[in-house]
């Protein structure tokens, strides 16, 4: 199972998205108050606390004060050079946009929880 962030403009979703498994999802969730907490203390106060988190193959998620959001990224590995760069797949946080998404994760739960029954109640048919 993966979760699909995708942006949207005029109610059509664009090109500008990221995929993440159940590992990387309760990772960025359990790193998300830090993630705010690095945001709102830049916007608050001009602290320039980077807090990026690993959140596995390849996939972080950041906050960058020369970059005033939250990024949900995907890199891949340089062949020449061997450092990580970062791919397109990926999308930003503002920090109303990050408020948006701590409102409904309870509805992200729900969803993923009657996902996982599904394939358990076909398999009793």
């Amino acid at each position: 199972r993966s979760i699909e962030f995708r942006l949207f403009v005029e109610n059509k979703p664009t090109e500008k998205g990221i995929f993440i498994n159940d590992l990387q999802w309760k990772e960025f969730k359990q790193h998300l108050p830090k993630l705010e907490f690095a945001f709102s203390s830049f916007l608050s106060y001009g602290e320039e606390n980077a807090y990026r988190v690993d959140l596995g193959n390849l996939h972080y998620a950041e906050f960058n004060p020369r970059f005033p959001c939250i990024q949900l990224r995907r890199y891949y590995e340089d062949r020449k050079t061997q450092a990580e760069r970062p791919t397109h797949q990926g999308i930003t946080f503002s920090m109303q946009a990050l408020q948006d998404l701590k409102k409904i994760l309870p509805f992200i739960e729900d969803a993923i929880a009657n996902v996982s029954i599904l394939p358990s109640f076909y398999s009793q048919m």
